[in-house]
């Protein structure tokens, strides 16, 4: 079976099943300093939602041959430079809006935890597109952990203090 990856072919035995194919691309494409960005199989575009046992353990040679397209993860963060800036202005204003409900007695210390799951997954993209940008050890991780814990403890003034003075100062534009 034919397999491609950007302007790069080779074949595998067409017994091989899918999830060992797919993950070799990706081993390759991770060896070259990139991501695989699209996946289409015997022609039809394949998500992450697609990748469920049924297709992953069938062989290729049924299901036809496997192309991919990747990226290097300079060129995905580049590109979303804009949106991450405006997802980090948001998560300001809306973590300062937290601190102003807090400090008013407006707002409930869980009020604070659809933000913190904001947090994570700006926490997850820094740590990628911005090595040491998060800092494991007194950096923003720490205050993160410390945020968390003032929220289970109901301390909202821990929490507006936390967001104010610590957290909210070193979110990276």
């Amino acid at each position: 079976m034919q397999i491609s990856m950007d302007e790069e072919r080779w074949s595998v035995d067409d017994n091989a099943r899918v999830a060992e194919t797919v993950a070799a691309i990706s081993d390759r494409a991770h060896a070259k300093g990139r991501l695989v960005t699209r996946l289409s199989i015997a022609g039809r575009s394949i998500s992450d939602r697609d990748l469920i046992p049924p297709l992953l353990e069938r062989r290729v040679g049924e299901i036809g041959p496997i192309h991919a397209q990747t990226q290097s993860l300079e060129d995905i963060t580049r590109r979303a430079e804009a949106t991450v800036h405006q997802y980090v202005s948001l998560l300001r204003a809306d973590g300062e809006s937290l601190v102003s409900g807090l400090r008013t007695h407006t707002a409930s210390v869980s009020s604070v935890d659809s933000w913190l799951g904001r947090l994570a997954d700006y926490l997850e993209y820094a740590d990628k597109a911005m090595p040491g940008s998060t800092g494991q050890e007194g950096g923003l991780y720490s205050w993160a952990h410390k945020l968390v814990h003032a929220r289970t403890s109901g301390d909202s003034i821990m929490v507006a203090d936390l967001l104010e003075y610590e957290i909210l100062p070193r979110l990276l534009p």
